[in-house]
């Protein structure tokens, strides 16, 4: 009803509710082939954070958007030696598929 107010399409979300769709979008249990790796991606406020699983797992890391544009599916997350590692989503045929390092890990 407000985006038919203020002139604007309302089958096409704003930014704000666009952004939080495709971050809901991410979410979810991914794994690596043959189950050899697991991880979980989960929201937290505006960011998502993926946690393995693992003896030397952790809580998790923060998934930072590379630029305000989140389409493209490309996240940071800085390393306890404050490296930066990027992390990038990609759509496919059947689900969702997160590489992180060297992990090409696969939500269906």
């Amino acid at each position: 009803m407000l985006a038919l107010l203020l002139g604007a399409n309302p089958e096409k979300p704003t930014p704000f509710f666009a952004r939080r769709k495709r971050l809901d979008e991410l979410t979810g249990e991914y794994e690596s082939y043959r189950g050899v790796k697991r991880a979980t991606v989960s929201r937290d406020g505006e960011v998502l954070r993926i946690a393995f699983e693992g003896p030397y797992s952790g809580s998790g890391e923060t998934l930072i958007p590379k630029t305000k544009d989140i389409e493209n599916g490309e996240f940071y997350t800085i390393l306890p030696k404050g490296e930066k590692r990027t992390v990038k989503f990609a759509e496919t045929n059947s689900g969702f598929d997160c590489f992180y390092d060297r992990w090409r890990l696969h939500r269906g």
